[in-house]
């Protein structure tokens, strides 16, 4: 549908790539009535397989329809070409933001150190971890504080809430909408993303500097292009509570290192740069 709509407001021939996704749904729906013809519609794993087989295989007729992609990172990239994808149709584009609902996150002093969390409470995103390292710091010249929904992965966010009982220096603050988002880096002197897989290129990471806010993130994938360790940043092992200790440690150490980390934080794209590129690549 959304092709569909695309070429008629473009005029754009996207004859192949709707004949690729028609082919495709086909195989889609013959692989999957396949799999659940078993006993009692059970999906067992070699059905499972037969099933993702015919979908990596109908993801690469499509891609074969498609001119160029575009990702902001490395990271993904290197993924897609290493899965079959040709490296010469592949174009690195750094994702832009509005930098105007940041421009009054001025932050507002504390004596404190304040570390900040923002985003999902979930497994893979390994807040637990980040908790139970902030647990080991003085809770007189630190604090975290946590926000993001607690009602997702419900099992997980107790296991958060349950670590972070009897740390006064750890505090949930729910959900933040999107207004809300540059007012509470006002009270964020550090942003920490201890991600256990490798990102893509989180936006938080972006919004974080375009509020003049030094990261500590897991130094893999698109997290460490784009936090770069001792620039405008720290990066701390992915998963590792005692390393994660380590290095937020020496932020509460060393006064003058998020100052430091703050000069180094370089300028995050606009959405009309973020545009232009992509309208350069159009024409090319």
């Amino acid at each position: 549908r959304r092709l569909t709509r695309v070429r008629r407001a473009t005029g754009l021939a996207l004859d192949r790539p709707l004949r690729a996704l028609e082919r495709a749904r086909t195989a889609l729906r013959r692989a999957r009535a396949d799999a659940s013809s078993g006993e009692n519609g059970v999906f067992d794993e070699a059905s499972w397989r037969r099933v993702f087989a015919t979908r990596t295989e109908a993801y690469r007729e499509m891609c074969a329809a498609v001119d160029l992609f575009v990702t902001p990172s490395r990271t993904l990239a290197e993924r897609f070409v290493a899965w079959g994808l040709p490296a010469d149709r592949l174009r690195r584009v750094a994702q832009g933001l509005d930098p105007a609902p940041f421009a009054n996150a001025v932050k507002r002093p504390s004596p404190r150190l304040r570390l900040g969390f923002l985003g999902t409470i979930a497994p893979h995103k390994g807040v637990l971890d980040l908790i139970e390292a902030a647990r080991q710091l003085p809770p007189d010249r630190v604090t975290l504080t946590i926000f993001g929904r607690t009602d997702q992965h419900r099992a997980y966010a107790d296991r958060c809430r349950a670590a972070a009982s009897g740390a006064p220096h750890i505090a949930f603050r729910g959900w933040l909408t999107r207004a809300q988002v540059p007012r509470a880096y006002a009270d964020i002197d550090v942003l920490c993303v201890p991600s256990r897989w490798d990102e893509c290129a989180p936006l938080t990471i972006q919004e974080a500097f375009l509020a003049k806010t030094p990261c500590v993130v897991s130094g893999r994938g698109g997290l460490a292009e784009l936090c770069t360790d001792g620039v405008d940043g720290l990066h701390a092992r992915s998963g590792d509570v005692a390393d994660w200790q380590r290095v937020l440690r020496r932020l509460v150490d060393e006064p003058d290192l998020v100052d430091r980390l703050r000069r180094g934080i370089r300028p995050v794209p606009t959405l009309g740069e973020h545009a232009a590129e992509l309208e350069e690549l159009y024409r090319a």
